[in-house]
């Protein structure tokens, strides 16, 4: 049978697939994490050890705990980071860079939700149905409640995935950078 068209192996993260979750994470947020990594960063420490100890956590939305892995030919292949996001959460406060106020708007309006934070694969495991068995396994795991996405409107491939499983826009923000500044595309907030 083609490698292709085989259904991947979907497993929970363990604490041991740090590094590929960073790649992940940084992948999907489109550079973001590494950035803020880098200003975690301590004088002459590598950003992505620090990407890979906030994966490595117990604890926090992109804690291992929160992550499934879909592994192809024994490899891991891609991953997705999901988690509930309360009901009663409370708006986002001042405090937040501005990169990350429309990311967080968003979360607020999606409370309730199942929420996919990150749904990334590897370039060479792309258009192999990784992305579809993932959203399929997160849409298992909601049982029954609502999910939620946030994609980068100028991400026209992952955009077209999300709207074929079934999610549709609700709300869209300016994308901005650590300054506030508009980055020329939004941020849509996705839900089914």
């Amino acid at each position: 049978m083609n490698d292709m068209l085989r259904e991947p192996l979907i497993r929970p993260a363990s604490m041991n697939d740090a590094a590929d979750l960073a790649r992940f994470i940084n992948a999907a947020g489109e550079g973001m994490p590494l950035d803020y990594w880098t200003e975690l960063a301590a004088p002459g420490q590598d950003p992505w050890a620090v990407g890979r100890a906030r994966m490595q956590a117990d604890t926090g939305d992109n804690s291992w705990r929160n992550w499934t892995i879909a592994e192809r030919e024994a490899a891991v292949a891609g991953g997705i980071c999901t988690y509930l996001i309360a009901p009663d959460a409370p708006p986002p406060g001042d405090d937040l860079s501005p990169r990350f106020r429309p990311l967080v708007a968003l979360e607020h309006r999606a409370r309730g939700t199942l929420h996919v934070h990150v749904l990334a694969t590897y370039p060479q495991h792309r258009r192999a149905g990784i992305g579809r068995a993932l959203l399929a396994q997160a849409v298992r795991q909601a049982n029954g409640r609502r999910c939620s996405i946030i994609v980068d409107s100028r991400n026209r491939p992952a955009e077209t995935l999300y709207r074929a499983c079934g999610f549709d826009e609700v709300a869209r923000r300016a994308i901005r950078d650590g300054q506030g500044a508009a980055q020329g595309g939004d941020w849509l907030l996705l839900m089914r």
